[in-house]
């Protein structure tokens, strides 16, 4: 299983398939992580509480750039609550805290239990997914940002 998990994180890394703008998004958020200078933005059209469509851009280290597609894979046509408990799942995935039938049903997000090897690296898995949380909060704070 952990060779298909990092052909997965490989895969999203070197052909990520959600990375770019859209050009009608109606919520914006961007992240710097303070440890090693990775930097993301998330672009998500929303209808209501679902995300039609999202993509992400950015710099920094293969693991942030693979969890970035990967999640953006995973929240397109998902609702909010959708959103925030995958957020959950993913925050206990990286540190170890999910036994291996939790992690099989996160199908290819469960990739991302590697980090849990990788303390060092748990920040940039994360990444992606406190960007989605601080988009959520902008959103239902403020309305939507543009």
């Amino acid at each position: 299983m952990r060779s298909f998990y990092d052909e997965v994180l490989l895969d999203h890394n070197m052909y990520p398939r959600y990375k770019g703008e859209l050009e009608k998004g109606n919520v914006q958020q961007e992240l710097v992580n303070a440890s090693c200078g990775d930097k993301l933005k998330i672009d998500l059209l929303m209808d209501g509480e679902h995300v039609v469509d999202a993509r992400w851009n950015g710099h920094g280290c293969a693991i942030s750039q693979a969890a970035a597609d990967l999640m953006v894979e995973t929240i397109i046509d998902k609702d909010w609550d959708e959103i925030e408990n995958l957020y959950k799942e993913v925050s206990k995935l990286v540190v170890g805290k999910m036994s291996k039938k939790e992690i099989e049903k996160l199908g290819k997000l469960g990739a991302l239990e590697t980090m849990a090897r990788m303390p060092a690296r748990v920040k940039c898995a994360k990444l992606p997914w406190q960007i989605v949380e601080l988009a959520g909060e902008a959103r239902n704070n403020n309305g939507y940002l543009a």
